[in-house]
């Protein structure tokens, strides 16, 4: 397969929820084992645990077979031999081999990691293995185009036995999850041959063996409330020793609900076992449901409202056995959790409830947890994240902070939005409009690193709504800018027609360029040389597209890239990388094609996509969704690494699958973070929900390998490190703001935060200084807490909120 050949996928194979499981518990192979296209898509790390070797001190060892190998021939430099089961080392003729691995589930630090081969052709000289560069593609890797050596020597074979493995220190090569791309170099004449990813068996196989870490911690849980419904009494209250599921001759519905209070870490594990009373043909499906249901009062008249599932189906089922289901997926971080038992049959089943007389057969809930961790990163340092404050600024009518970008000296940049006069600290901004909320204008405002005001400047037009949708500064300061008008805009050079538009400032604030741009630009970005890209989509039917454009730094179009939908999609974040290449994600509904890439149909789903510097796709992989119709499942944000690394945030509805790990929403909205390989794979991922709306808005990454995530949420939800509760009242918990790290590496928890005060809060933008403060930004309403006031005619602020690493 050729290099320019592209392939959807849907999504990792071994993330945060399996990798937690890494010292006790295999993680999972899941797909045919191909390699992923340089750049184009991936198949699963193949990894599992053993068990049997771990020693004392040590935690479990995992091995992993090659996504790609390959051996090639000095005397053939265009041949490739990427499919051959043998991989051949020679230094006459030269042959030399190489070997790439996608590393997952590594939860804890690297004790050891050991290549194996099984040698077929003995040598009294084996090779010498050195790290070698990533990018190369086993169906096309020739000696022409053989990855480059990286560093010295590792580790030399010595002799090499005929039909025996052959064991290879490579320790100083792995550090943690992520790709390990090998180079096996002759070091005399007498050549050696081993078995390939290609072959039968004895495949080769890198050997990780971890720390010892914490073991998952098993709670077995009783139901705190159960009850069964049945439609033919609709006001009649079940709460029996019994819990009774049918479809016929009346619908029943049975509940349980379980107190999770007293769970630490991580959920890895969730089993719900029922002891089945009465056996049926097809027991039932197990669905998410609100919490806020009392046992002695539930009726089919007021029944829970379903959320999400099936998370599980039980199938055929027999008397007097316990049923033991998986319900991992319902589990994002909330402190109670509630199950419907849905029918689908009409044969009924019926099973033990907490009030059965015989103890032993109640309902449980066997959840198994954990906490993840992994070696710290250079140049790390304690974390807190002490909220620091802020700004705020308002004024009759509507106002809100939409971005924040932050310069290389920490100076911040703020995007918003404004109705009538507002100050932001340096007089009152104008209104080019009539005042009213549908006249908005758009605010720039430059902070210095302490707070203070630099400058600020307000754009607008009469009669015209603008808003500002995204700010970001370069290394030198200068700033861009993209948005939307409805009739028009100056931004200092002349009315800019209504529709998208594009604009770069210099650190001082003054217009070098603007342009108009086509659709919704909702997100822009710099690369190191000051180009800016923009994403965007039409907003419009029938030529439904995502849009994607890249201007010189001195505002020159370089390339517009559309790529069309058959229903709609929604460009929302976009990040450049540390080639040039872009990173962009959003959504889409029925399908999107990306180059030769197009994405499998679905109502609602999001997608990633992989850009190089000049347009190309490399990869584009959409997230596997519920068929539900009438729901938005998006990615919010993204951010990437140094090492090309991608973070991204965003919400769902329903289900998505994030790896090997479906994630069932417990509230209307869950969020979720995602961490991707450069090559598309998964790294780890983590779910952020209960029964209230949670949305992940934002992400960053910071100088020393963090990930920083923002957004919403209500009531109390468990980030990694304990609950966090949101404050509240009669009438349930106010919304607040969350701000959470985790390591890069691994996703251990760091630490997390939220702040609440009664108000309503919303927040868009979030940034971090090279001093790795956080900033983020958004909007609140009936004030916020101290520093954050409440304008008397409950206006809505604009607001800036400030943490410490």
């Amino acid at each position: 397969m050729e290099d320019s050949d592209m392939r959807a996928w849907d999504g990792g194979r071994v993330g945060l929820i399996t990798a937690l499981l890494g010292t006790a518990l295999a993680c999972g192979v899941s797909g045919p084992e191909s390699e992923p296209l340089e750049g184009a898509g991936f198949e699963s790390p193949n990894a599992r645990a053993l068990p049997e070797d771990v020693g004392s001190g040590v935690g479990s060892t995992l091995r992993f077979t090659p996504q790609a190998d390959a051996h090639v021939q000095e005397a053939q430099p265009t041949a490739n031999f990427g499919s051959a089961q043998v991989l051949e080392v020679d230094g006459s003729p030269r042959s030399e081999t190489y070997l790439r691995f996608t590393l997952a589930g590594l939860t804890q630090p690297v004790v050891s990691a050991k290549l194996r081969l099984f040698s077929t052709n003995p040598s009294s000289h084996g090779p010498a293995v050195y790290a070698a560069a990533p990018a190369w593609n086993e169906g096309s890797v020739t000696w022409a185009s053989r990855p480059s050596r990286q560093g010295a020597v590792v580790v030399t074979a010595g002799a090499v036995p005929l039909n025996a493995w052959v064991e290879l220190d490579v320790t100083p090569l792995v550090s943690g999850n992520g790709t390990v791309s090998l180079a096996l170099i002759p070091t005399g004449t007498d050549g050696a041959d081993f078995r390939s990813r290609e072959a039968v068996d004895r495949k080769p196989e890198l050997v990780v063996t971890l720390d010892a870490g914490t073991a998952p911690e098993t709670r077995t849980l009783g139901a705190v409330a159960d009850a069964y419904t049945d439609n033919a009494q609709e006001y009649a209250n079940f709460n029996t020793e019994e819990l009774r599921v049918d479809d016929a001759p009346s619908q029943m519905e049975s509940y349980l609900r379980f107190d999770l209070s007293v769970l630490t870490g991580d959920v890895v594990s969730a089993k719900l076992r029922l002891f089945v009373l009465k056996g049926s043909s097809n027991g039932p499906a197990v669905w998410t449901t609100s919490v806020d249901w009392d046992e002695t009062f539930i009726q089919a008249a007021s029944e829970p409202y379903v959320e999400s599932g099936p998370v599980a189906n039980a199938g055929a089922i027999s008397e007097g056995r316990w049923l033991e289901l998986d319900v991992t997926g319902a589990f994002l971080g909330a402190r109670a959790i509630s199950f419907g038992l849905m029918p689908e049959s009409t044969d009924g089943a019926a099973f033990a409830s907490r009030q059965h007389p015989n103890a032993a057969l109640r309902p449980q809930l066997v959840v198994k947890t954990a906490r993840v961790s992994c070696t710290p990163s250079s140049g790390d340092s304690p974390a807190s994240g002490t909220f620091l404050g802020g700004q705020s600024w308002g004024g009759p009518g509507y106002q809100s902070a939409t971005g924040v970008a932050t310069g290389a000296q920490g100076q911040r940049v703020v995007i918003a939005d404004y109705d009538g006069s507002v100050d932001f600290g340096g007089g009152a901004l104008p209104n080019h409009g009539t005042g009213d909320i549908s006249d908005n204008d758009m605010a720039l405002v430059k902070l210095g690193a302490d707070g203070s005001h630099v400058w600020s400047k307000g754009f607008g037009a009469p009669g015209s709504w603008v808003n500002g949708t995204d700010v970001a500064v370069d290394t030198t300061g200068h700033v861009a800018v993209v948005g939307h008008s409805s009739a028009g805009v100056d931004l200092g050079g002349g009315l800019i027609a209504a529709g998208g538009f594009v604009a770069k400032f210099s650190p001082e604030g003054s217009l070098l360029w603007a342009h108009p741009v086509e659709g919704y630009p909702r997100n822009v970005a710099f690369d190191g040389e000051g180009q800016v890209f923009t994403v965007g989509d039409t907003g419009v039917a029938p030529a439904h597209a995502l849009l994607v454009f890249k201007f010189g730094a001195t505002g020159t179009q370089v390339w517009d890239k559309r790529f069309p939908v058959t229903v709609a999609a929604r460009g929302e974040a976009i990040a450049v990388g540390p080639s040039g290449e872009l990173v962009v994600g959003g959504s889409y509904s029925g399908t999107v094609t990306f180059g030769a890439t197009v994405l499998p149909e679905s109502p609602a789903a999001p997608f990633l996509l992989k850009l190089l510097p000049s347009g190309q796709v490399a990869w584009a992989r959409g997230v596997l969704a519920d068929s539900y119709p009438y729901a938005e499942r998006s990615f919010l944000d993204l951010a990437v690494a140094p090492d090309g690394t991608i973070a991204g945030v965003g919400s769902f509805s329903q289900w998505i699958r994030l790896g090997t790990a479906q994630g069932y929403s417990s509230g209307m909205y869950s969020g979720f973070l995602l961490v991707v390989e450069p090559t598309g794979s998964d790294r780890w991922w983590r779910w952020l929900g209960n029964e209230h709306s949670t949305f992940a808005r934002g992400v960053a990454i910071d100088p020393v390998g963090d990930v920083v995530v923002m957004g919403t949420f209500r009531g109390t939800l468990d980030f990694g490190g304990g609950p966090r509760t949101t404050q509240g009242d009669g009438q349930g918990p106010f919304e607040g703001i969350f701000v959470a790290k985790y390591r890069l590496s691994c996703g251990e928890h760091r630490w997390s935060h939220q702040i609440s005060d009664g108000g309503y809060v919303w927040t868009r933008g979030l940034s971090v200084a090279p001093d790795r403060s956080i900033s983020l930004t958004g909007q609140y309403v009936h004030g916020f807490g101290e520093g954050f006031p409440e304008d008397g005619d409950s206006s809505i602020r604009a607001a800036l909120f400030q943490f410490s690493p």
